[in-house]
């Protein structure tokens, strides 16, 4: 994870690499596509979503030609996801593929929510056929960025508009798979703490109770303050 600010826009970056196909947390994948997005971010012009999007490409295609060298033995395939957000003007600019989650919270309810491009999101959206309950799909990466994933179609990307008050979290995949826990437990938590490093620590233990690893950013608009 990374999170910076570029004068009063603050800048949050949400990653995991992974060694295969059976790999959940490899931190030399996930620190080489934050070094690669962050060296992007700063090279690259336009409005701060055209530098978002940009720098997520420009990112994606160095990771695939660099990620090989990480791993050995050769069979193993090097990937990652990603969760970019840049805040400015009153505007939430995320771009993501992989399993990360964007939420923006208001009141006691939340806002808005990204979807991340798991297997589980697909089917609770009738995108594959006959619906099913979810909770009985695996929560497996449908989309990545890799030698293994097409980088033709780009990172999905979404403006939101944020009023303060508000807070934005960005979270990682395997601690927060199940909708109860985006829909209620982040919006009371949101709703509850004022300091928004220490909402980030609480939902990192809220995610540590079904996850190996952990990752969660948090935004307070008004004053814009990171945690």
């Amino acid at each position: 994870m990374r999170v910076w600010c570029e004068g009063e826009m603050p800048v949050a970056l949400l990653a995991n690499g992974y060694e295969g196909g059976f790999s959940t947390c490899w931190p030399p994948a996930s620190r080489l596509i934050l070094d690669l997005f962050e060296e992007a971010w700063q090279t690259c012009a336009g409005t701060v979503e055209e530098r978002l999007i940009a720098a997520f490409r420009v990112a994606c295609a160095q990771f695939v030609q660099q990620s090989a060298g990480l791993v050995a033995p050769a069979e193993y395939v090097p990937g990652a996801s990603l969760l970019a957000a840049a805040v400015d003007r009153g505007k939430t600019h995320v771009a993501w593929i992989g399993g990360g989650t964007a939420v923006i919270a208001g009141g006691l309810g939340v806002k808005v929510r990204t979807v991340p491009h798991t297997l589980r999101e697909h089917f609770k959206r009738g995108q594959l056929g006959e619906a099913v309950d979810a909770s009985l799909v695996p929560n497996v990466l449908v989309r990545g960025i890799g030698s293994e994933w097409p980088a033709e179609q780009g990172p999905e990307h979404a403006t939101f508009g944020v009023e303060s008050g508000e807070t934005l979290m960005l979270l990682s995949r395997l601690g927060f798979r199940d909708t109860g826990v985006v829909t209620e437990d982040l919006a009371n938590a949101a709703a509850a703490f004022t300091d928004p490093t220490l909402l980030a620590e609480f939902l990192a233990e809220l995610s540590f109770k079904d996850a190996p690893y952990a990752a969660v950013a948090a935004v307070r608009f008004g004053g814009q303050r990171l945690g």
